[in-house]
């Protein structure tokens, strides 16, 4: 594409969004803010709350497909987690980084963490995340480019990710006038809105953002968090959801993000670790004495122990995106319900 032909496209699309406002029904805000917890979704293969004890799990691979969505080299496997089979989505890190164009587990990472400050588990619209280190011949039976990245170790380093299931891509993700009629899909909007607000979630493409196909409890999730958190480069050509587009928010959700503190804040400063055992790399729980100085920098797949996070640049602008929110919730510029 020219970039005449890329500024013709923007332009259209922002012509586009200009269009006349929805006006808003009598009542609307009352009848929103009566709305009781939607029924549970349809797309979790284990109980979302489970997620994580179950990714923490052995993984053996039983069937991988490159995906035909994206440029991470992003694979849809089959595995054994455990006693389950599970499909999972499986991202090895390339380019000897685990912070290369788009394929950034730290934030992937710091993305699933920072939902659970504000949503409970059934209403997380991030699918849990997991560094893993995956034996090189059972990767390489399907995906004959992967190779060791950490010299001394015997396997492919990438993140995990629950696959989630009774997905699909709707032709319109947003619209105004059902957020006023529809409880249920406001109260699904408006908590998807505050998360990739809070993250600068910057990658709205169709495929990232899938919906269930449950059109009565049409829940959205972010599948692909890499283009968050600031990152310089970001997607140019789509709608993103990084300033908050809906016209309310739920009360609940924006008292919860009203309690985090800096220090709630700093712990993303170490968003997951590995350590060598034996000829493997292994997840282990951060030590405080791991903690001091790291994040600032992100890390590279050589090191003796892997460890990721955000940066204080990356912390910082999640406080100042939360207090700017919170001072037009106070001012009366965003309806909660």
């Amino acid at each position: 594409m020219t970039l005449r032909a890329a500024l013709l496209l923007v332009l259209s699309w922002a012509l586009a969004a200009c269009g006349d406002d929805v006006e808003p029904p009598e009542g609307w805000l009352d009848r929103l803010a009566d709305q009781s917890e939607p029924p549970p979704g349809n797309n979790w293969p284990v109980p979302p709350e489970q997620s994580m004890d179950v990714l923490a799990q052995p993984i053996t691979m039983l069937w991988m497909e490159e995906t035909q969505a994206g440029t991470t080299n992003a694979w849809h496997a089959k595995a054994q987690v455990g006693p389950r089979e599970l499909e999972l989505k499986w991202k090895p890190v390339r380019d000897g980084s685990a912070d290369s164009f788009n394929n950034t587990p730290r934030k992937e990472i710091a993305a699933f963490l920072v939902q659970k400050w504000f949503l409970d588990p059934e209403d997380w619209v991030v699918p849990p995340v997991r560094l893993a280190c995956l034996d090189q011949e059972q990767v390489r039976a399907f995906d004959e480019d992967a190779e060791v990245q950490v010299e001394g170790t015997d396997c492919v380093l990438g993140a995990v990710t629950l696959w989630l299931q009774n997905l699909t891509v709707p032709d319109e993700l947003y619209d105004e006038e059902r957020f006023y009629e529809d409880p249920v899909y406001a109260w699904h909007m408006a908590d998807f809105n505050l998360f990739t607000y809070v993250v600068q979630h910057r990658d709205g493409a169709a495929n990232n953002v899938p919906t269930s196909d449950d059109e009565s409890n049409r829940r959205i999730y972010a599948i692909d968090n890499g283009m968050s958190f600031g990152g310089r480069i970001h997607n140019y050509f789509v709608r993103n959801w990084d300033s908050i587009e809906v016209p309310a928010l739920r009360a609940e959700s924006v008292e919860r993000l009203r309690s985090v503190t800096r220090a709630d804040i700093d712990e993303l400063a170490v968003v997951a670790m590995m350590a060598r055992e034996g000829d493997r790399l292994v997840n282990v729980d951060p030590r405080p004495e791991d903690s001091a100085g790291v994040g600032e920098e992100p890390g590279q797949v050589e090191e003796p122990v892997l460890t990721l996070g955000l940066t204080e640049e990356e912390r910082s602008a999640i406080e100042e995106r939360i207090a700017r929110l919170l001072e037009r919730v106070d001012a009366g510029e965003v309806a909660l319900f």
